[in-house]
């Protein structure tokens, strides 16, 4: 059995993917020969490819090349420039002599001051915003301003523009919900199915009539661009691949500081009557001498020396001299 050679299409970019179609549709129709005229299915999948095709590399191209899209722009450009000759147009009074433009300047400075900025709002906001400027351009003292300083036109002229470009965009809005949807996510996707439908019916009828070369070579043509792309998309990936593994990896993040252990506290002293006490300083067992007093040695029975001394008591007192 016939197979196709593996390809993950919607990984490809979009112009890859353009390209991967046109070649397609082109290397088939030079492989099937008569078959593009003679075979109803293949002639409407070719069809439908290269339609979609066309289509869709227009809107990848160019999304943003939209003629409504310039006119849109054109009209809001006109509104801008309305709303800027009215003011600069009132605040050159402000050098008149006149005390009535004058005061017709300062009542108008005030409504612009609410008004300001007002030309760089967004389309939609930017109506709204020049509606209210202009209803308070009716009201007094206002409107009498603008007709001491022969602001008529000028307030025609943003009433003028700013009307045309509502009328341009509800005209828009209406066009829009009749057209054809045109997302690029969902228009790539439809082309996908039109060209996968295409490489699965030449390889059925590459398996249904084998004495049929053309299909054959139709189906290897699939698939010597199929395997091509396949190559690409597998040189990408390995080359992201070694992108990533050269790029640094982010450094740890210190470590924060453990908070310190308290302090031990001294430990008491031993006590120096017990053995093992830590001081040198010893409570004797008797009061210290007086100086001056001597230890007397204690006397031996028996006259005995051996103490060390030369001292000897005798055992009986000395006998006094005769006569005495």
């Amino acid at each position: 059995m016939k197979t196709l050679h593996s390809c993950n299409v919607a990984r490809l970019q979009q112009m890859e993917f353009i390209t991967l179609l046109r070649e397609t549709t082109a290397d088939v129709e030079t492989a099937a020969g008569n078959l593009t005229t003679t075979d109803v299915p293949l002639k409407r999948y070719l069809k439908e490819t290269k339609d979609g095709t066309d289509h869709f590399e227009v809107v990848t191209r160019n999304p943003a090349k939209d003629p409504k899209t310039a006119e849109m722009k054109q009209k809001d450009n006109e509104r801008d420039k309305a709303v800027s000759r009215f003011m600069l147009k009132f605040q050159i009074a402000r050098l008149s002599d006149n005390a009535a433009e004058q005061t017709a300047y300062g009542n108008l400075q005030i409504l612009w001051e609410r008004h300001s900025g007002i030309q760089k709002l967004n389309f939609s906001n930017q109506t709204g915003a020049t509606d209210n400027l202009l209803n308070d351009l009716k009201k007094e003292p206002f409107a009498s301003a603008v007709t001491t300083l022969h602001l008529e036109t000028e307030v025609t002229g943003i009433r003028t523009t700013n009307d045309a470009f509502r009328t341009f965009m509800a005209s828009r809005r209406a066009s829009e919900a009749e057209a054809e949807e045109t997302h690029i996510i969902k228009m790539r996707r439809e082309l996908t199915d039109k060209y996968t439908s295409l490489c699965i019916y030449v390889m059925a009828m590459t398996d249904a009539y084998p004495a049929v070369p053309e299909w054959g070579k139709a189906l290897t043509a699939i698939n010597v661009i199929r395997k091509r792309y396949t190559e690409l998309l597998n040189r990408r990936a390995a080359a992201l691949k070694d992108d990533k593994d050269k790029k640094p990896k982010d450094p740890k993040q210190p470590k924060a500081p453990k908070n310190p252990k308290d302090p031990k506290l001294p430990k008491d002293p031993k006590d120096p009557k017990k053995p093992g006490g830590g001081d040198d300083i010893h409570t004797p067992e008797e009061p210290p001498k007086k100086p001056g007093d001597t230890e007397q040695p204690t006397p031996k029975p028996g006259g005995g020396t051996g103490s060390g001394d030369d001292i000897h008591v005798p055992s009986e007192p000395p006998k006094k001299p005769d006569g005495q």
